[in-house]
């Protein structure tokens, strides 16, 4: 997925700001006002509006420090109660961000950043047992290899330990975040078998 520029003026307590994504193209200005961004709490989502579009900003704790996910809802007002649009999702190092709305409140142009490289967390099996029984069946195997393909894909999360399960095939999971000060997830990576065809069974998250 390519990344996005995001461009941000800022024009004293008013922060307009415009993305371009190779994929959906560009889109803004969406404008802020100052505290919108000053106010922000950690893991305390901020919802705004403007213009009938709408714009989540979520400040946590990330791989590169604190960082802020923008999520947009670009809507296109048709009339007559019909509505088209589209989502997006942005993150930036939070400091970063304050630092471009300072430069360009200072400079009076507009200040260019690029989103964030997503890091997912790093996978930590301790489960030697059950590891050894999934990797030793080729059909389970791959779809434990595929499952953890498509899970765990969480920015906020610095690592992802994997434990025996007392079912052979299933694991317990836990999540530590980045943010050291809360508890992540933790619970089941539990093999649900087809009755009397167990290579048929599939994988599921129980939290």
């Amino acid at each position: 997925m390519s990344r996005t520029m995001l461009k941000v003026r800022a024009e004293g307590d008013i922060i307009k700001v415009s993305t371009y994504n190779r994929e959906i193209g560009r889109k803004g200005y969406f404008c802020f006002l100052r505290h919108d961004f000053d106010g922000l709490r950690l893991n305390v989502p901020y919802i705004c509006e403007d213009l009938g579009c709408f714009a989540k900003l979520t400040k946590a704790m990330g791989w590169s420090g604190e960082e802020l996910t923008m999520r947009f809802v670009w809507l296109d007002d048709h009339g007559n109660s019909e509505y088209s649009g589209i989502g997006e999702t942005i993150c930036l190092n939070y400091a970063e961000l304050k630092k471009a709305i300072q430069e360009s409140n200072d400079s009076g142009k507009e200040v260019t950043l690029l989103d964030l490289v997503m890091k997912f967390p790093k996978i930590e099996f301790q489960a030697d047992r059950n590891l050894q029984t999934v990797v030793s069946d080729e059909s389970i195997r791959k779809k434990l290899f595929s499952f953890l393909n498509r899970n765990f894909q969480w920015p906020t999360a610095k690592k992802i330990r994997i434990l025996n399960d007392f079912e052979p095939y299933s694991f317990y999971f836990e999540e530590e975040l980045y943010d050291d000060s809360l508890k992540g997830l933790c619970g089941g990576i539990v093999y649900h078998a087809n009755g009397e065809r167990p290579h048929e069974g599939r994988y599921a998250i129980h939290t």
